[in-house]
């Protein structure tokens, strides 16, 4: 780890960069925001290639960074996507689990072991719990009640319209879930009687929120996914994120970035610390140092 005020720029500079969204890449602060835009755009027109790398659906990042759905498919920049330049993909979402090439093409997408599903819902239904938690396939959000406090506390966040599918557990077991979303872990933990690391990881985000997706599953190997079809290894892969979910991709490349409101246990795993918050456009600063490129 060290300040970015020590920062060389390399001679080379990684063609693809990682970005997470939430915490990172967006601000509520409409100018950061717009600034951090401005800053993807001019990486593409200079011909690198910035890339989503977050824990989100894709159908929800589309909301977080437009404001609205895009259905099957999804911008991060509004007028991005209107050119064509950029929808969503190449990119990396649920931590790693889902992967799509830079043709839209999802080439890697990692799932739960259905007898595991199956013993999950069991024990959600079993202890009443099924308002804490949410099931996330490729494309849908489900749940095992018609209310959800997982659910609503997630759109309240992000001000979202994103509608769940009520369903069975038979019909969760077989939607090909790759990522879980749980509201107050703590009250849910002493019935999950998994092995973490064998039968799931975990992530647990700053709002209240535990992410848990099939065993293996990082944001740092959905990059290697992407990238192995490029012949690029992951640490010439930039990266710039702030969350617990962003540690291995921070350990593995060896142009990574921690915003400057990542804790200090995610700051010690980056290459570099910005100074700047996500909410002081962070991203537009870490693309200034490393491709010399700014914005107003």
């Amino acid at each position: 780890m060290s300040s970015s005020n020590n920062f060389v720029r390399p001679t080379t500079p990684p063609k693809y960069f990682g970005l997470d969204i939430d915490g990172t890449f967006h601000a509520f602060d409409a100018k950061a925001f717009e600034k951090n835009r401005k800053a993807f755009r001019k990486m593409m027109e200079a011909g690198y290639v910035p890339f989503c790398c977050t824990g989100m659906l894709r159908l929800i990042v589309s909301y977080v960074c437009l404001g609205r759905p895009l259905l099957g498919t999804y911008g991060v920049l509004e007028e991005l996507y209107s050119d064509g330049v950029y929808k969503g993909f190449p990119g990396v979402y649920q931590n790693g689990a889902a992967v799509y090439n830079e043709h839209g093409d999802l080439i890697n997408a990692v799932t739960f072991d259905k007898a595991f599903l199956r013993r999950f819902c069991a024990i959600i239904e079993e202890h009443d719990l099924r308002e804490l938690a949410v099931f996330i396939s490729g494309s849908c959000v489900y749940t095992l009640s018609e209310e959800s406090e997982c659910w609503d506390h997630i759109i309240g966040i992000w001000d979202l319209d994103v509608k769940t599918e009520c369903v069975s557990a038979d019909r969760i077991v077989d939607a090909g879930i790759i990522q879980i979303i749980l509201w107050n872990y703590k009250k849910c933990a002493p019935y999950l009687l998994f092995t973490e690391g064998e039968d799931f990881v975990i992530k647990h985000g700053a709002c209240g929120l535990s992410d848990i997706n099939p065993p293996g599953v990082t944001k740092a190997r959905g990059i290697a996914k992407l990238l192995e079809c490029q012949g690029v290894n992951v640490s010439d892969c930039g990266f710039i994120g702030d969350g617990s979910n962003d540690i291995e991709a921070m350990q593995a490349s060896n142009m990574s970035f921690a915003v400057g409101n990542a804790s200090d246990e995610v700051k010690s795993h980056a290459k570099y610390v910005l100074e700047e918050t996500n909410e002081e456009g962070a991203f537009a600063k870490a693309i200034s140092l490393l491709y010399g490129i700014t914005v107003d």
